[in-house]
């Protein structure tokens, strides 16, 4: 009956999941659709455009009252461009290199080949200030006559040049020059300083008059006033004449010509996202993703110093890494090589590059002071060499070229406890309800050699070697790298392989076929009994749950009554003073760490399974809570009663268990209800001492199909049931106990 419960459970789960991806993939691609082929097109359409350009005066006017723009003002252009990737906005109305610019850095994003308007680019002077006006248009025809203006046009607008000219003045009387660095190419931030076209041709009139450039970086629609005020002497910021602004303010003579074009979303996917790492020299200043505990976390952090430094992204699992790599959110990863061919194959939208990152090798990791297992681990692996198995294994695993496996043999005996992150293929990682790869089937030999069982922790990558060191294993296996830090405090064993650490990038090509949401489900749940790690989940955090909450209630009545009676008969200082002590530790610090504690240091040297560990952290955790909402029911009963009963003659306990209890049981169920709920949540975190819980059971699938709907959605659903169903319980028990006052 309650395996059937476990199955109606997750099924339930999973078709409300189905339902809610269903609902989520539905809408999405329509919201990002483009709408907007020709000009004709933005009739009755959000437009966006920036304040103070041009181009809000021509979405204003356009279409007159029959097919009028609906215009939306952004202060920046790149705020318009992100509503128009977002699907807040349906085009953006702008000029046309600054359109490049961003189509570059945004390929999903195209301007159409239809031109909106046509008009001319100058520099904006206070009228009443000819003299510098005249010097500008001096300057203007001398950088002309002398090829410094063709150059610089072919640096920041052909895109086939490399000059760029540098102030030479460096003292002298300021020539304030007030601009709106967003808008490239002309004007625009990179690193610490302010470049562009516009920019460099400010530098070369300062220099003609002898004076320093001062840049005041303000609102695009305060540049104008800024000049005519006089808080600026030049203005060059992208201004198209026009006879509204000449009433206002002088302009100098033409700089350039200027289109404003549409840019709308392309047809292109939102997941074909452009790369931006070619080589490893590309990769400073880049969002990297690497493993916690991985020596690439290392190489990552220690690369291109205070110049070139990355910016290092730090996952518990390589798969969430490489889902977060194809959704744009990182520039690469940064990880074994085997792994990375492995994920490659999985997502044929990803890379690796040619180039090596760094060389290493692996090793298994074995504690210090039991060199018995260090040398017959080493000899197992020499023989493995001798008698072939080993390049058998390689084969299969490594080469793509064999089919040989290797099954244990002895299936009674002592356990050989093996510490691993079964995430890492080929080496270990989940097949159907099974854990495969090189380095499983090698730890398979060596228990066959010593006539022991393997039995196999799957755990979080970083905490392998303390499992190790600490002795809840024997043995460590998951791609270790040799590394001398290592070294100080575990044993590595013999050469296992050869590795290279290399860069996982984007490839920039859309995926050949999109998969069908049937296929999807398929692949997550159906395909090799997938949706049994969500049951599996299930069990053990009820288990956990419920057992946890049992103790938790006891301790917390315990140290409840310790408190109360210390309270209100001053007996049990001592036991008040140690329950004081329990509370402030127990609520003072992480569950997390409290877990990680109990499991790797108070249960060191005692072999324990861990569901009973998870059950004794979870419910001393939960004691600490529960006594506080006891105590608080308790005193929430009128004293009176109790003096009232102590007055006819009964003793201390028995009011307490006939009088205060009942009543305080009453007051205290709808917290005892949100402790228990917050409980069942709090058991995700049972994955760091390798125990599978509902959330591991999601994140294993995760790894499995690089879906992150799917799982998650069905993973917070279950939940939700179970807390659900819990709530409405408790409702209808609080319901009878108040027909009960009556």
């Amino acid at each position: 009956m309650v395996r059937n419960a476990f199955k109606m459970v997750v099924a339930l789960a999973l078709a409300i999941s189905s339902v809610a991806f269903m609902g989520c993939s539905a809408g999405g691609d329509d919201a990002l659709a483009n709408r907007v082929h020709k000009v004709s097109d933005l009739a009755h359409k959000k437009v966006g455009v920036q304040i103070g350009n041009t181009a809000d005066i021509y979405a204003s006017e356009y279409g007159g009252d029959t097919a009028k723009i609906d215009v939306e003002r952004f202060t920046k252009l790149a705020d318009a461009v992100q509503a128009l990737k977002q699907g807040k906005i349906d085009a953006v109305l702008l000029d046309d290199q600054p359109a490049i610019f961003f189509v570059k850095q945004n390929p999903t994003l195209r301007v159409l080949e239809e031109t909106f308007v046509e008009e001319t680019y100058a520099g904006v002077i206070a009228k009443g200030n000819e003299g510098l006006l005249d010097t500008f248009n001096l300057v203007l025809k001398e950088m002309h006559e002398n090829g410094i203006f063709d150059s610089l046009m072919a640096t920041y607008i052909g895109g086939t040049g490399s000059y760029h000219y540098t102030q030479k003045v460096k003292e002298g009387k300021p020539l304030v020059l007030a601009t709106n660095a967003q808008f490239p190419p002309y004007e625009y931030h990179e690193g610490e300083f302010i470049v562009g076209l516009e920019i460099e041709l400010a530098y070369y009139l300062a220099d003609k008059m002898g004076r320093v450039l001062e840049i005041q970086d303000i609102e695009f629609d305060a540049v104008i006033n800024a000049v005519s005020s006089g808080k600026a002497d030049l203005g060059l910021s992208g201004f198209t004449v026009t006879e509204e602004r000449k009433k206002s303010i002088n302009f100098t003579d033409k700089l350039v010509d200027n289109k404003v074009v549409v840019m709308v979303r392309s047809d292109v996917k939102a997941s074909e996202l452009d790369n931006k790492v070619f080589a490893v020299s590309d990769l400073g200043h880049k969002k990297v993703g690497v493993q916690i505990g991985n020596t690439a976390d290392i190489y990552a952090s220690e690369y291109g110093g205070d110049t070139a430094k990355i910016d290092v992204e730090r996952f518990t699992k390589l798969a969430d890494a490489v889902q977060a790599l194809k959704q744009g959110k990182i520039d690469a990863v940064l990880l074994d090589d085997q792994p990375a061919i492995f994920f490659v194959k999985q997502n044929p939208t990803l890379r690796v590059l040619d180039e090596a990152f760094v060389e290493e090798t692996y090793a298994g990791v074995i504690a210090k002071g039991n060199e018995g297992l260090l040398d017959t681990f080493n000899l197992a692996l020499k023989e493995m060499h001798e008698n072939g198995i080993f390049d058998s294994l390689m084969a299969t695993y490594i080469g793509g070229t064999g089919s040989y496996h290797y099954a244990q043999k002895v299936k009674e005996g002592k356990p050989l406890v093996l510490a691993t992150n079964a995430q890492f293929p080929p080496y270990e990682y989940h097949e159907g309800e099974f854990i495969v790869g090189l380095e499983i089937e090698l730890a398979y030999y060596l228990a066959d050699k010593m006539g022991r069982v393997l039995e196999i922790q799957d755990i979080e990558f970083d905490a392998v070697i303390n499992a190790v060191s600490s002795g809840k294993a024997d043995i460590g296996l998951s791609g270790f790298t040799v590394t001398e830090e290592r070294k100080k405090s575990i044993n590595f064993t013999d050469k296992l392989v050869d590795n290279k650490v290399v860069i996982l990038v984007r490839t920039g090509e859309v995926e050949a076929s999109q998969e069908s949401f049937g296929e999807k489900f398929h692949k997550n749940f159906i395909k090799d009994n997938r949706w049994k790690y969500i049951g599996e989940g299930l069990r053990n955090t009820l288990v956990i749950s419920f057992c946890a909450a049992l103790l938790g209630i006891l301790i917390g009545f315990i140290v409840a009554m310790v408190r109360v009676n210390h309270e209100f008969n001053g007996k049990c200082k001592i036991g008040n003073w140690i329950c004081k002590a329990y509370l402030a530790v127990i609520r003072g610090t992480p569950m997390m760490v409290q877990l990680l504690i109990i499991y790797y240091i108070v249960f060191a040297s005692v072999n324990v399974n861990k569901l009973l560990v998870a059950i004794i952290a979870f419910g001393i955790n939960s004691g600490a809570y529960v006594s506080e909402i006891i105590r608080g029911g308790i005193k929430a009963v009128d004293p009176g009663q109790i003096e009232a009963g102590r007055s006819l003659g009964l003793k201390f306990r028995t009011v307490m268990i006939h009088v205060v209890y009942p009543q305080a049981f009453k007051n205290s169920l709808p917290a005892l209800t949100n402790e228990f709920i917050s409980l069942i949540k709090e058991t995700s975190i049972c994955g760091y001492i390798g125990l599978t819980d509902l959330t591991r059971g999601g994140d294993i699938i995760r790894s499995l199909t690089y879906e992150a709907m799917f799982p998650l959605i069905s993973v917070a659903i279950v939940y939700f049931i179970i807390v659900a169903g819990l709530s409405a319980c408790v409702s209808r028990l609080e319901q009878r106990l108040k027909k009960n006052e009556r």
